[in-house]
């Protein structure tokens, strides 16, 4: 390419924009869905969509296009707006527009990158298209619109306005890796000084760098994310890919030269294309029903990819800010850090021990004292290779697969870290990616954090809670249904609904109190956590482990190619492990002995306290059970939040027995219906609303799978990929005779022998 050609590339930029009245879309998704695959507009602009809650973007477009759409209230089906800009630009959703109503059907939005470029439209030129393949079949009175718009650079781009790099490192590209070399190199590390090493910290350092030496040279680095690559779907062929490029191919040169010979050709490789999509898709549908029994994860991976939202979420608001790039990053880390207690914890296994001098001790020794190769296979095996990789970057499957080569290295790091009773520092840091909590807020106070450990430190931890799970089973309470082996919600429901049913049927009512922890996996007091574990019988020597382990944890905020700086959670227990589980119902184990009339269920924080009532006075049993539940929240600093604290009497007399109950000073919302870890109960217990609300989900489920069933016979053969046309390309040949109104057969025949060096060139 010639400088000058390369300037006018850098000072000039066009868009594509597309526009359709598309009357309903919820009985044309695939089509729309095939033909969205096929084009390369840069906006593309919707109207009557008439679509509902249901049906999500991802059956409409796929990864490269971020979605905003605004659906008519109250999901009645009729109207709604949608607007898809393409991932290469970035897209600002605009709502504090002047007059702007929630019940208008609007959607308006800033292209980011074309005002941080220095970029503006020119008027001169901006085109309207005559030739307009439209996504469905067109509105006559509404036809299909396509804009072309060219913008100039008026100046040179604000150095200040410049969104910040990424600062995650690259990652290694495992899937373009010799895993067989890969495999035998990490066999052949000499760990004798791993081997030889006193200090658990620094074994696991050495550790490490002998480790991702190795992998550094035997798998490739990730390429940066482009923002303009292409993502087919997983079911495209080679020849579906290199048919879609010739398509594009004529396109351009039609719009750039108007030759009608490139108009032809891209309307019959857009023809032939559209066959090769239907016909693979059938395919792939057809794989996946045939496969269903066999693989069924299969199909719900087809599911989960069609029912996500392609949201615009590369802005958010924190503290009334818009905030993007690296300082969303680190306003979801400081977010996420303002949940922990400031205070650092003692964490004195000594003290702990002192504590409970005074209190009943369980006359049980829980120890953990040596770890050997079946236990460190067990927890292997049980690891998930799909899991996602930690901080360390060394995915799962890897950790599986050499765990052989690696026992001798991690047996002796696992045994020294519980002689010593010290963690190794590089096992508490954990990755958190922000997920967003319901709806489509923007709000960083609207997300959730998911944290992923090391794959090494998660074998640790399923060791150890292995171990201390089974010595301490017979300690833990019965009200505890979350967590526990042979528990689970389906065991919790059973034990309530058959209180509360008996209690009906001999004409008494049931009230019943549902309590709202706060933050309470993030706000364990590990000191307190630490006592308990001293009440049950832990000896001191795993009271040093437990002090080490809970010690200095820290996380950190990836989001977006961006990372934030790490911070201390001076609380509650390690999210994502299974040990931390464990060590929260040791929390929360004492809380049902402070309940001494009323019935007591839990499922990990969920608590439910619920007692039979003949006359008034036996409410207030339920009263006095609700203070000692809020007094041990006071003293164990896990507190309610009164807000979410519900109450619900049960009855089928015409009139029950009202008494407000209080959480201190506060009185505790009175419901008709509540949702109880998934089961929608009535004051009557009937289950109607809940069968109700089953259908509509399974109705919405039966939609989606008929939307994006196979349609039509049984697939035709996929093409081969070989032989093909213009010099070995794997792509349909064009007709016999193009014909062209206005050009002779000499002329199209010339076009036809410079178009194979121009195909040679795209290749």
């Amino acid at each position: 390419m010639s400088k000058a050609k390369t300037a006018r590339s850098k000072s000039t930029q066009s868009i594509s924009f597309y526009y359709q009245n598309v009357r309903g879309l919820r009985s044309k998704t695939d089509v729309f869905h095939t033909n969205m695959l096929l084009s390369s507009y840069s906006v593309v602009a919707l109207t009557e969509t008439f679509l509902v809650s249901s049906v999500k973007d991802a059956e409409l477009f796929s990864k490269d296009y971020i979605v905003l759409r605004k659906d008519r209230l109250g999901d009645v089906g009729w109207g709604g707006v949608l607007l898809a800009v393409h991932k290469s630009l970035s897209v600002r959703r605009l709502s504090n527009i002047d007059g702007l109503s929630n019940d208008m059907e609007l959607v308006s939005a800033l292209v980011v990158d074309l005002v941080l470029s220095g970029f503006t439209p020119e008027t001169e030129r901006v085109s309207v298209c005559g030739e307009v393949d439209a996504f469905v079949p067109a509105d006559t009175y509404h036809p299909p619109l396509e804009v072309l718009v060219k913008f100039k650079r008026v100046g040179m781009r604000s150095p200040t306005l410049q969104p910040r790099p990424p600062v995650s490192g690259p990652k290694w590209n495992f899937r373009k890796a010799d895993l067989r070399v890969l495999y035998s190199a990490i066999s052949d590390i000499d760990w004798g000084d791993v081997l030889t090493e006193n200090c658990s910290g620094t074994a696991a350092e050495l550790f490490y760098a002998k480790l991702k030496n190795c992998i550094d040279s035997n798998v490739p680095l990730k390429k940066p994310a482009s923002g303009n690559r292409y993502c087919y779907p997983t079911w495209f062929t080679a020849d579906i890919i290199k048919n879609i490029k010739f398509k594009h191919f004529h396109l351009k040169r039609y719009r750039e030269k108007g030759e009608l010979f490139n108009l032809e050709m891209f309307r019959y490789y857009r023809t032939h294309v559209k066959t090769l999509i239907e016909s693979a898709f059938r395919h792939y549908i057809r794989s996946i029903e045939r496969d269903i029994t066999d693989d069924p994860s299969k199909f719900w991976k087809f599911v989960d990819s069609k029912r996500k939202d392609r949201r615009c979420d590369t802005e958010f608001v924190y503290k009334g800010k818009t905030v993007m790039g690296q300082e969303a990053t680190d306003s979801f880390a400081e977010y996420f850090a303002s949940v922990f207690q400031g205070d650092v914890p003692l964490l004195n296994a000594k003290l702990a021990a002192q504590s409970c001098s005074g209190l009943p001790v369980s006359s049980a020794r829980v120890a953990v004292e040596k770890i050997d190769a079946a236990d460190l296979h067990k927890a292997a095996k049980d690891l998930k290779a799909r899991a996602s990789a930690g901080p360390d970057d060394i995915s799962s499957f890897l950790v599986k697969d050499c765990i052989s080569v690696l026992e001798a290295a991690l047996l002796h790091i696992f045994n020294l870290s519980l002689k010593n009773g010290e963690y190794p520092a590089c096992w508490k840091v954990s990755r958190v990616t922000p997920v967003p909590k319901s709806g489509t807020g923007r709000d960083v106070s609207n997300f959730r954090p998911i944290a992923v450990l090391p794959g090494f430190a998660k074998l640790f931890e399923s060791i150890i809670e292995s171990r201390i799970s089974l010595q301490i089973q017979c300690w833990l309470g019965d009200s505890q249904h979350g967590f526990r082996r042979a528990r689970s919600t389906v065991t919790n429901h059973v034990n309530f609904v058959d209180h509360v049913r008996d209690e009906l049927d001999a004409g008494r009512q049931v009230d019943a109190a549902y309590f709202d922890f706060k933050k309470a996996f993030d706000l364990v007091d590990n000191d307190i956590l630490l006592q308990k574990c001293s009440a049950l019988g832990f000896t001191p020597h795993l009271l040093n482990f437990l002090s080490s382990y809970l010690r200095d944890r820290n996380q950190y905020v990836e989001w977006g190619g961006y990372s934030s700086r790490p911070f201390f959670t001076r609380s509650g227990v390690s999210q994502g492990s299974t040990l931390g589980s464990t060590l929260f119902t040791i929390m929360i184990n004492d809380l049902p002995r402070v309940v001494h009339t009323a019935g007591c269920l839990l499922f990990a924080d969920d608590l439910k306290l619920y007692l039979g009532a003949g006359d008034k006075s036996d409410l207030e049993d339920l009263q006095r059970d609700i203070d000692a539940v809020t007094e041990w929240s006071e003293n164990n600093k896990l507190h309610f939040n009164t807000s979410k604290c519900k109450v619900i009497t049960f009855s089928r007399i015409r009139s029950p027995h009202i008494k407000q109950y209080h959480i201190k000073d506060a009185v505790m919302d009175r419901v008709d219906e509540i949702t109880d870890l998934g089961l929608t109960l009535d004051s009557r217990l009937d289950f109607r609303t809940h069968v109700t609300n089953i259908c509509k989900q399974a109705n919405k489920v039966l939609g989606f799978v008929m939307r994006n069933r196979s349609i039509g016979a049984a697939p035709s053969p996929l093409p081969s990929g070989r032989g093909g046309w213009g010099g070995g390309f794997a792509a349909a040949p064009p007709p016999a005779s193009v014909r062209v109104p206005g050009l002779g057969e000499a002329h199209a025949l010339g076009c036809k022998r410079s178009l194979c060096k121009s195909y040679r060139s795209v290749k």
